[in-house]
């Protein structure tokens, strides 16, 4: 059985004592986080799903975004597609260097039934991988 974490509630589903959650701190980040994305999400894909989820980690703090497109095929001869993408970031922090690491993976499919040109199915992933290195005052 498996057990999800709500990244609005921050509740388990189901409901489960021990679960894993941020700080406060890290928990107010991530509401914000989930209200921007919503937003970008809504803006740039004109639909579909995102969430937001932060974790602590020893030394900072670790997060996801994901984001979930797809269209609805819902006459004959359409093109049905799903756009995912998943960016984990990862924000480590000793004195006054911080470390971030990106890694964003965008998978897509498309799928189609045309009475010209018969049936055809596409899928394809990407992954990138990006490190920073800060010093601050």
């Amino acid at each position: 059985m498996s057990c999800n974490r709500s990244p609005w509630s921050n509740t388990y589903d189901p409901q489960i004592d021990d679960g894993a959650c941020p700080s406060e701190k890290l928990r107010e980040l991530e509401i914000t986080a989930n209200n921007v994305f919503d937003v970008y999400r809504s803006m740039y894909y004109e639909g579909g799903v995102s969430s937001v989820y932060m974790w602590d980690l020893d030394e900072g703090f670790a997060a996801v975004v994901l984001i979930k497109k797809s269209t609805d095929a819902k006459k004959k001869d359409s093109l049905v597609g799903t756009w995912d993408s998943i960016h984990v970031i990862e924000v480590t922090e000793k004195g006054k260097k911080a470390k971030y690491k990106l890694t964003s993976t965008i998978m897509l499919t498309m799928t189609t039934t045309n009475s010209a040109l018969g049936e055809f199915s596409l899928a394809g992933s990407l992954t990138r991988q990006v490190r920073a290195h800060i010093k601050y005052a």
